[in-house]
């Protein structure tokens, strides 16, 4: 899933995944989300979650309700949005409105964190802790609106506080802060007498209420208005005031927040506002200082001053000529300009005081040659914009400029073209924006080619886009282009900025993680780390999370086109990281499937703390890896073994959102690069992943296609471990078609290769090809051959310490056992191996376990206990990322909810686990269908 998840409760609860909006939910579930977002990142514990759901009449089954509403937010959220661990549960990415607005206040930003609100706080959400913090919430609310009219009371803003004041007295009578501030305005606004009469309604109003008299500041308040009088009328601005900001452009479309963040921080009171606005070459910058300075300028009557510092080039202007500049326009003469710079800058500061004057300083280099030009005093603002993010320029606010969304591209592109020429090509309109990367500049250059020829379709433009080679020749237009642009940022690297910028362009993936990024640059941890993070400095690198660099899609075609031959080599160590962390990481894993014999690397790779270390590793970065497979895998000197267990190593992913159908083709890619390269033993072990990845999904079909093509490579060939996982998978695809006694042949087979070749398989295969075998016996109905199997390949387990493979047999002998009407004996091996597979982070096996402990007990009558674990079955289901098994703990847990009197819960999920089984064709939709005609 793509973005940044952030959470809103000021107005209805919501979750947002970038600019997608993400269901919330049923009250209960919100509630839930609710309580992790205001714990701001801290654990929460169980019983919190239990006691905010249900108060002091929780439920039996409380404790597996709640970490079912956990499993269905991490299924809507994403599989790591919610952490649990011995302290309880958070969210990993706690961006949240409330935060923001607490963030704000701090800051004094009050305009900027009441715009945040959206109603009524936690709106729908019921019970005591919904109604202590929707109270608690209000409060800040209303603290905030306060300091945020007393700033604009003191920015001479009177007039249009007044009738705020007036509905807020009315709402909250008691608050005597609120009755001062309409007091004040009323009387700076002229209106003496009305702000007296405030007053004395305050006075009536708090005797007869609660028989007291004002406070001691609204008496004092009223005895100043007494005395003074109304207040005279400000000065008039000075007539020859400097008005030295560009025109502002006509078709200046989007950047409303950034917009209304820069005005309010510029027209801030109090201590010498100033905005930094920060980004990349053709980001817009000038145009949104010119924009948002043309929306203050009333503000600064005393004013406004503009220069081009030229920072982006070879030559920036020195600050003691733009002094010069300065204090000519402000009407200082000639003869009165101090020479040293020093001096300059110290008469600067003195012609400015007391004065209001808006300072535009555009295109700075450094912070350094920004210094010398700041005012000394309050009334005064500044507006920088750079391509270095200045953060070293005390007091400042940073506006960080990035492209455009598609939408506002859309509309920039819309207003240099016309509406006409764009409306009967919307598709061409949306390929030539992304093209662009949705750049302001490059729309705008792009726009202007359109416009500048009347014959051109759009679609002309878009596919002359669509090369990325020849992409940055066609955004010019006249003297402007987008490369040019580029070219100036990348004219001024040091030459290790330089080779850093062009090589981490070289991996075709969304984003390159540090450890990659030092692979690339064959250097150091904290060398690969300062060159990055200085980019990032320049605008020439992105950074959306800690250690991880990306570029805007253009400035990646740019750098692309400056590297030459060292690409080719950053990609081989790139490669050979790659396939050093996942040999590491799959041997923690699943020792088992460890292609023999494997390409040496000579890049160490990630080293991890354990199996849970490299578990996790797998499941964030398997998009990143896939990624990067399928770029190695058009290498024409890529070693085929290499690829192979590259593509190899996806199978040991496990989450939600693994896109199987991508990685089983990085898999049949390279069986196929291995078979024209003759490497059959390559081809075979590619195919067998495959066959494996597709039966886990439920596609015995696929599955069997693949395995059959592997068992025919393995003819002739002497390689005992590869061909057991062959027969094996071959085995269970036929049996999963419904072609159950060619299985079961096969899969005997399994067990006597398995067994011949003890020694070199090891003892975990060997016990897993029997408690197959004992399953598809019970599956037969041969329950005691099932049995007797299960018992034979305890032996082999146990005695060798095989957690992995006594984990399996417990849960198939349990089955047996239930099968069998032993329900007593099924209890007690399905809880040991339910508990062994949450030891070995194995959510799918641990909830077919959970699940089959719901049936036994069910069989016993203990219905409550079959919920709980039924619960158990769904949560560990849905982190699995197994939709078989998501669907069957859903139709189990529905199965036992009608059992205990819940029917309409248990028809949702019937209803859920109907769309999964719909989603991937599985035989039980058709079953359900007809359950809930019935």
């Amino acid at each position: 899933m793509e973005g940044r998840l952030r959470f809103e409760v000021l107005g209805p609860v919501q979750a947002w995944r970038g600019s997608a909006r993400l269901p919330a939910g049923p009250p209960q579930l919100q509630l839930v989300l609710a309580v992790l977002v205001l714990a701001h990142g801290r654990p929460v514990s169980t019983e919190r979650l239990v006691e905010t759901l249900w108060a002091e009449r929780p439920p039996r089954t409380a404790r597996g309700v709640v970490s079912t509403y956990l499993s269905r937010l991490r299924a809507v959220l994403g599989s790591q949005a919610v952490v649990s661990g011995p302290g309880g549960h958070a969210l990993a990415e706690p961006a949240s409105d409330v935060a923001d607005f607490t963030n704000l206040i701090r800051r004094k930003e009050y305009g900027e964190a009441l715009r945040l609100w959206r109603g009524e706080p936690l709106a729908g959400l019921d019970g005591d802790w919904a109604g202590a913090q929707r109270a608690q919430l209000k409060e800040s609310m209303l603290t905030a609106r306060e300091a945020w009219l007393e700033q604009r009371l003191a920015l001479d803003r009177h007039a249009e506080v007044i009738t705020e004041l007036t509905e807020l007295c009315a709402a909250y009578p008691f608050r005597e802060n609120l009755r001062r501030l309409l007091m004040l305005a009323l009387h700076r606004s002229g209106r003496r007498a009305e702000a007296l009469a405030v007053f004395a309604d305050t006075q009536t109003y708090l005797g007869e209420e609660l028989g007291v008299e004002p406070s001691p500041a609204l008496a004092e308040l009223r005895r100043t208005i007494l005395d003074a009088g109304t207040p005279p009328a400000a000065p008039s601005a000075p007539a020859a005031a400097p008005a030295q900001l560009p025109s502002d452009l006509t078709d200046f479309t989007g950047r409303a927040e950034q917009v209304a963040q820069i005005t309010e921080v510029l027209t801030r009171p109090g201590t010498l506002p100033i905005v930094t606005v920060s980004g990349g070459g053709g980001v817009g910058k000038t145009s949104l200082a010119v924009h948002s300075a043309h929306r203050v300028r009333d503000r600064f009557p005393d004013g406004q001053l503009h220069v081009d510092l030229r920072g982006a080039g070879p030559e920036p202007a020195a600050p003691t000529g733009v002094l010069a500049g300065f204090l000519r326009a402000l009407g200082v003469e000639e003869r009165q300009i101090p020479e040293s710079p020093a001096d300059r800058s110290a008469l600067f500061r003195s012609v400015l005081a007391g004065r209001r004057v808006l300072l535009v300083l555009d295109n700075a280099a450094s912070a350094a040659q920004v210094a010398p030009l700041l005012p000394g005093g309050d009334g005064c603002a500044v507006l920088v914009t750079s391509r270095v993010r200045m953060t070293d320029l005390p007091g400042a606010r940073v506006v960080d400029l990035a492209a455009l969304d598609p939408a506002e591209a859309t509309g920039l592109f819309v207003a240099v073209v016309g509406a006409h020429r764009v409306r009967p090509e919307p598709e061409a309109v949306a390929d030539v924006v992304a093209a662009c990367g949705y750049l302001p500049l490059a729309v705008r250059v792009a726009a202007a080619r359109v416009a500048s020829r009347p014959a051109w379709r759009i679609a002309d433009l878009a596919s002359r886009l669509a090369d990325e080679r020849t992409r940055l020749a066609q955004l010019r237009v006249q003297d402007t282009s987008v490369e040019s642009s580029f070219a100036l940022s990348y004219g001024q690297l040091s030459e290790s900025q330089a080779m850093a910028f062009r090589l981490l362009a070289a991996p075709e993936t969304q984003d390159v993680p540090l450890a990659a990024a030092q692979a690339l640059l064959g250097l150091d941890e904290d060398e690969t780390e300062e060159l990055c993070e200085s980019l990032v400095d320049l605008n020439l690198l992105q950074s959306r999370a800690p250690a991880r660099y990306s570029y805007h899609d253009l400035l990646r075609v740019y750098a692309r086109g400056h590297a030459g031959a060292e690409s080719a080599a950053a990609l081989d160590r790139l490669m050979d990281f790659c396939l050093a962390s996942t040999r590491r990481a799959v041997q923690l894993l699943n020792p088992q499937s460890v292609i023999p014999e494997g390409v040496p690397t000579t890049a160490e790779g990630l080293d991890f703390a354990g199996r849970d270390a490299a578990g996790a590793w797998m499941r964030g970065e398997w998009p990143w890896l896939l990624a990067a497979t399928r770029q190695f895998l058009k290498l024409p000197e890529a070693h085929p073994l290499a690829l192979t267990e590259l593509a190899v190593s996806l199978q040991n992913v496990r989450d939600n959102g693994v896109d199987v159908d991508a990685i089983v083709q990085a898999m049949r890619d390279a069986a196929e690069r291995a078979a024209q390269q003759g490497e059959r033993q390559a081809e075979t072990w590619a195919r067998t992943a495959a066959g494996f990845v597709l039966l886990g999904r439920n596609r015995p079909r696929e599955a069997g296609e693949e395995m059959d093509r592997a068992r025919e490579l393995l003819k002739g060939r002497q390689d005992p471990v590869l061909e057991v996982r062959v027969i094996n998978t071959q085995a269970m695809a036929r049996w999963n078609l419904g072609r159950r006694d060619e299985g079961l042949a096969i899969m005997e087979q399994a067990v006597a290769a398995a067994d011949d070749a003890a020694a070199e398989l090891g003892v975990y295969p060997r016990v897993v090809m029997h408690a197959n075998l004992s399953a598809m016996l019970r599956e037969q109905g041969r329950t005691d051959e099932a049995v007797d199997r299960g018992l034979h390949a305890l032996t082999i387990a146990d005695p060798a310490g095989d957690v992995d493979g006594g984990a399996v047999t417990r849960l198939h002998l349990g089955l047996a056992h239930l099968q069998a009407e032993r329900p007593g004996e099924a209890i007690v091996l399905l809880e040991r191996a339910a508990e062994m597979f949450e030891q070995l982070r194995n959510p799918w096996q641990a909830a077919r376990c959970h699940g089959a402990l719901a049936r036994a007990l069910m069989r016993e009558d203990r219905d409550r206990q079959a919920a709980a674990h039924a619960e158990r079955a769904v949560a560990l289901g849905d982190e699995s990322g197994q939709e078989l098994e998501r669907g069957r703990s859903r139709r189990l847990l529905a199965e036992v909810l009608d059992r205990i009197g819940q029917p309409d819960r248990a028809l949702a999920l019937n209803q859920e686990a109907l769309e999964v089984f719909e989603r991937i064709g599985a035989p039980e939709a058709a079953q359900i269908r007809a359950a809930l005609r019935s």
